[in-house]
């Protein structure tokens, strides 16, 4: 059996055909980054300088 490769949706008069290729490869990219954004960063040894100058 042949696996769909894309989805038509009408809407009225309009017509849309989805690559359901593309839907996937999309998906897939956002759990990714989803995943990534998840992760605690590495933190570098050196402080954080103030920019702002000091106050009197």
């Amino acid at each position: 059996m042949r696996e769909k490769k894309e989805k038509l949706i009408i809407n009225g008069n309009e017509i849309y055909e989805i690559d359901m290729d593309c839907v996937k490869s999309k998906q897939d990219r956002a759990g990714r980054k989803t995943r990534q954004s998840q992760t605690p960063k590495k933190q570098n040894g050196k402080a954080r300088r103030n920019s702002s100058p000091p106050q009197s």
